[in-house]
């Protein structure tokens, strides 16, 4: 199970003059990935976010505040584990896909990096699990986890699946 993880927002420089600089916020991210903030002022209000990467894009001002986590991230298999039907050839070349089509459409130019550096990653443990040579190509570079179904990788040793 995944738990709650508090943050401060602390605020470098105060483009706006209203808040000032240094700890203006405490929050909390929650286990669906939305986010409450608490303002600490003198009229403090909280708000409610869906998504805490929201919550940066109005408030950030451009990189002037940022998020301080006061929690370690909490391991969870439900983060960690990921089945997919299709095996990791198939993923990577929609993650590939979808990377293009954001990064060619008219979609929100502030959050558009966000999304096409997350798909990089995801893209990247694909071919930790099934790597490409220089060709591009899979060919004998099979892993326990590469979806090969002819070959055993993680019982051959001869067939690449392990580490070294």
């Amino acid at each position: 199970m995944i738990h709650p993880r508090r943050f401060t927002l602390v605020r470098d420089h105060d483009p706006t003059g209203v808040t000032g600089t240094g700890h203006v916020a405490d929050g909390v991210q929650w286990p669906d990935g939305t986010a409450t903030v608490r303002w600490a002022s003198d009229r403090a209000s909280t708000v409610h976010w869906d998504r805490i990467e929201d919550a940066i894009a109005i408030h950030g001002h451009g990189g002037a505040t940022r998020i301080v986590w006061t929690d370690e991230a909490t391991p969870s298999t439900e983060n960690t584990t990921l089945t997919v039907p299709d095996g990791p050839k198939m993923l990577r070349e929609t993650l590939c896909a979808a990377q293009n089509a954001i990064a060619h459409s008219p979609y929100d130019e502030g959050r558009k990096q966000s999304h096409i550096d997350r798909l990089s990653r995801l893209i990247a443990e694909c071919d930790r699990h099934r790597p490409l040579g220089a060709n591009g190509k899979h060919g004998d570079l099979h892993t326990p986890t590469c979806g090969c179904e002819d070959v055993d990788a993680a019982t051959d040793p001869t067939q690449g699946g392990n580490d070294e």
